[in-house]
């Protein structure tokens, strides 16, 4: 009989510690299910960002063509400056409260969201004027300074 609760008390043992790994494998799982729906939320933020600057890119190279298209048909030769890589400059200036980017042709392409009403005198007496770009990375330089 004392060999029978040995083993009883052995069978316990086992059953009970198995118990308690199955239990926390299951809130495992669960934590990683929540934080695989955070991460898929996060990345459909990111998609949604992505398509912005998709659309502006493709607004960008519909912009290049037309302008390609206006030198073949008055035949002049593009040259680099005439059609840069995406543009040749951009402007950033005022836009219904707003920091807008402009193309030099005055075509809105982006709308960046920050209240010119907050920023300094001299930020807002230059966004009045319009300030030219002459690069990419100057544009976001710059916008990391307003925000």
């Amino acid at each position: 009989m004392d060999r029978t609760k040995w083993l009883l008390a052995i069978c316990a043992f086992i059953m009970g510690v198995s118990l308690f790994f199955s239990a926390g494998s299951f809130i495992l799982l669960l934590n990683m299910e929540r934080e695989t729906e955070r991460y898929e939320d996060v990345s459909e933020e990111m998609w949604e960002e992505v398509g912005d600057d998709v659309t502006l890119v493709k607004q960008t190279l519909a912009s290049i063509l037309e302008k390609v298209e206006s030198l073949k048909s008055s035949n002049q030769s593009p040259t680099d400056t005439e059609t840069g890589v995406l543009f040749d400059r951009l402007c950033i200036r005022e836009s219904g409260g707003k920091i807008g980017v402009f193309t030099e042709d005055g075509i809105l392409i982006r709308t960046i969201d920050v209240n010119v009403h907050t920023l300094p005198d001299s930020d807002r007496q230059a966004l009045s004027e319009g300030i030219t770009i002459n690069s990419w990375r100057e544009l976001i330089d710059l916008i990391e300074d307003f925000e």
